[in-house]
């Protein structure tokens, strides 16, 4: 058997060098092709995808440019302190709240968020005078909207 060498550029720009005899390289060189085509498919249709999502949300909010598309799609996933702060202004906390109360309204609103991480992310709003908490007679802290005056 004759002991070949072949160097090959794929499409992604790298280059392989083969060596052995014509049916290893052509079976690796088959391989290869195979490999990149499925490669290439699968990217072109992610960038369909992405393409008729765009065009189809364009259409609708004419007065968006593409790349303000772009930055809505980023910006798509609420921190777990925006959805707070979106609870406060549907006066979800014009009542006190306890935690698993919270909790609950996180998992109304479809946002995931363990029970055991919501202190944290309520006292810096505790701090800043954007909620309150106090213990109710239970010994529970329950928060509510500072603004708004008890019954």
């Amino acid at each position: 058997m004759k002991k070949t060498e072949v160097i090959i550029k794929t499409g992604s720009g790298a280059e392989l060098t083969i060596s052995g005899d014509s049916e290893f390289i052509r079976g690796v060189v088959s391989d290869i092709y195979r490999r990149e085509d499925s490669r290439l498919r699968f990217r072109n249709e992610f960038l369909r995808r992405k393409i008729v999502d765009e065009k189809s949300f364009l259409s609708k909010n004419k007065d968006l440019s593409k790349s303000d598309y772009r930055k809505i799609v980023k910006n798509k996933t609420k921190s777990k302190t925006d959805i707070i702060t979106e609870l406060l202004n549907d006066s979800f906390f014009n009542e006190s709240r306890t935690i698993k109360q919270i909790h609950d309204a996180f998992r109304q609103k479809a946002h995931s968020c363990n029970i055991t991480s919501l202190p944290a992310i309520l006292l810096p709003l505790v701090r800043k005078n954007i909620i309150s908490r106090n213990k109710n007679n239970e010994g529970l802290w329950v928060y509510r909207n500072p603004r708004v005056k008890s019954k």
